[in-house]
């Protein structure tokens, strides 16, 4: 997962970085921002993933949790419509940022897996099977009790 998140990240990272050069400058700013953030996040997330070390944990987080939220407000902006969604029609921003939210999120749940799956908790069983006994001797028996 996290060398597919990388994959869709630096696409759409680097769309946001070309978006950079042909806008206004806050515009700019924040898609270069975005890109910059897209692509460190889920290198990040791989380097986490490949190696035992937490360094770029906060880098991983940042990226993941910028391209979920961002994703996310943007969704909901333009679903709901009125004067914060622009009023373009479906477009390549649209896209852009239905891939910033999913990707945000693939990228969070991986995180997260990660992290449960080396906290060392370990699994955790079941404290009793329903038809064992109480001495945990392996006496299951069915509810017929063998007659039929």
């Amino acid at each position: 997962m996290a060398w597919g998140s990388l994959l869709v990240a630096t696409v759409i990272g680097g769309t946001r970085l070309v978006w950079t050069f042909g806008a206004e400058p806050a515009p700019a700013l924040q898609n270069g921002f975005k890109g910059l953030l897209a692509i460190a996040g889920a290198a990040a997330l791989v380097v986490l993933v490949r190696r035992h070390s937490p360094g770029p944990l906060v880098v991983a987080w940042l990226g993941s949790g910028s391209l979920f939220g961002w994703g996310l407000y943007a969704m909901i902006v333009r679903s709901v419509g009125g004067p914060l969604s622009g009023g373009s029609g479906a477009g390549a921003a649209d896209l852009v940022e239905l891939f910033d939210l999913l990707t945000g999120l693939v990228m969070g749940m991986c995180g997260a897996f990660l992290l449960a799956e080396r906290s060392g908790v370990g699994h955790v069983q079941p404290v009793q099977h329903p038809l064992e006994g109480e001495d945990r001797e392996g006496d299951r028996q069915t509810a017929d009790h063998g007659h039929r």
